[in-house]
């Protein structure tokens, strides 16, 4: 059986039942089309927005969308929007996320069953303050609010170390790992997937597979944060500074083949 994913104010009936249908973007472009064309979609944020504190769903413009924060009179105080990207791939405008109080909240959870993909395009700017602290990518806490090692949240983080400032680290439930052999402090934007397919997880950076891990029981149950968790975490608030564009999750898991598709197209496009 399909999992069922919960709307801050109702709930989706079932995964299963989206269908692709007619596409819904204005100015497509090959990157846009490549992340719609694969079927299950559900949430696809460009983050390309040039004022306002709204990010749009571009695959359900009706059901479901983020709202950027701390923001005041229909502006965002926590960031900028509209920043060059990619300047030499499709992946064009992100939003510009402060490192101290920005984060963008989506009205979404992931589901602890099934299966489902996060993949996200990001630029580590450095981390405003040192020592070991994870700071969420793209983020769904466990129930009690907590992210971060030892904690049932699903994500993305960047990790920011005093030996080793830079890299990625995946998480789902209590189950992780860390890519530190990836360079995420070299001022490129990398293309980011985390896969969780049933039991197993399968993390990617920049198109190509890292090691899989397995995957234990789930407790998630907030609404997935992007570029920071303000109040979810049980240390205190943490937040990323950088670039972030182009998030979307999928109600099934890609596989390599569809991830790499995505990394070409934009770096291609």
């Amino acid at each position: 059986m399909s999992p069922t994913i919960k709307h801050v104010d109702f709930e989706i009936p079932n995964w299963g039942e989206f269908s692709q249908g007619p596409q819904t973007w204005t100015s497509g472009t090959a990157y846009a089309d490549a992340v719609t064309a694969i079927d299950g979609l559900l949430l696809y944020l460009r983050m390309n927005e040039a004022t306002g504190i709204n990010a749009n769903n571009l695959q359900y413009p009706t059901t479901g969308h983020g709202t950027y924060h701390p923001n005041s009179a229909g502006t965002w105080n926590g960031g900028s929007l509209n920043q060059s990207a990619l300047t030499d791939d499709d992946v064009a405008n992100a939003a510009l996320f402060n490192g101290t109080s920005a984060y963008l909240r989506t009205d979404y959870t992931l589901p602890n069953t099934g299966s489902w993909t996060i993949n996200l395009w990001a630029r580590n700017d450095g981390q405003t303050t040192g020592g070991s602290s994870l700071r969420p990518l793209c983020a769904c806490p466990m129930a009690s609010g907590a992210v971060g090692d030892s904690n049932a949240s699903s994500g993305i983080y960047a990790n920011e170390d005093d030996s080793n400032a830079g890299y990625i680290h995946f998480q789902i439930g209590s189950s992780s790992t860390s890519a530190t052999d990836e360079n995420f402090s070299d001022g490129l934007t990398h293309m980011i997937t985390l896969v969780k397919d049933g039991s197993t997880a399968r993390p990617y950076y920049d198109g190509q597979a890292l090691a899989s891990f397995s995957i234990g029981s789930l407790a998630m149950a907030l609404p997935i944060d992007i570029g920071g968790a303000p109040t979810q975490d049980v240390s205190g608030s943490r937040y990323f500074h950088g670039l972030i564009a182009e998030t979307a999750i999928w109600s099934n898991a890609l596989n390599a083949s569809q991830i790499n598709n995505l990394y070409v197209a934009g770096n291609n496009s």
